[in-house]
């Protein structure tokens, strides 16, 4: 695996390797997509979903964000349930709906988990929050407990649940 692969930066000469089998791991899979890294400049807001409780009234708040400066989506969701074709129809899903939002392609990160755990997607989440926060930061998660320590840890980012978006 090669270091622009795994997208590591050398420090003091040296790779972090725990953090490169992490990555060769999870996020290989989406090597081939058009997510830009260097795209995310200072003035980007970054959206951060866990894309297995996004409703569809979520789309259109998004896109109302998307008008007012430069949005990042970054998703995880399950990737690997007994029905195969489910991961893959969920990603097409969200990209479909996330492009018609307004993201640009190359500010448009899915990340599927490896494992259909309850908790996998928040997990991938967290690790692409730490690897891609910015100043101005949302987290879409129905979790009530896994992101109140990334929230109060990180100044600039707000915590919102999916319940947000459902009609009554």
């Amino acid at each position: 695996m090669s270091t622009r692969r795994c997208g590591l930066s050398r420090r003091g000469g040296q790779l972090n390797s725990v953090v490169c089998f992490f990555i060769g791991t999870i996020l290989v899979w989406d090597s081939d997509r058009t997510f830009v890294p260097q795209n995310l400049t200072a003035e980007t807001q970054r959206v951060f979903v866990d894309g297995d409780c996004v409703p569809k009234p979520f789309f259109a708040w998004l896109r109302q964000l998307s008008r007012q400066s430069p949005v990042a989506a970054i998703v995880a969701f399950k990737g690997k349930t007994s029905n195969g074709d489910k991961a893959l129809s969920q990603e097409a899903y969200l990209r479909e709906n996330l492009l018609k939002a307004g993201i640009d392609d190359s500010l448009l990160l899915l990340q599927p988990s490896v494992t259909g755990a309850e908790n996998a997607a928040d997990v991938v989440l967290t690790f692409l929050f730490a690897r891609y926060g910015g100043l101005k930061n949302y987290i879409v998660s129905d979790d009530r407990q896994w992101f109140k320590e990334v929230v109060k840890s990180r100044p600039g980012t707000i915590w919102i649940t999916g319940d947000r978006f459902r009609v009554p």
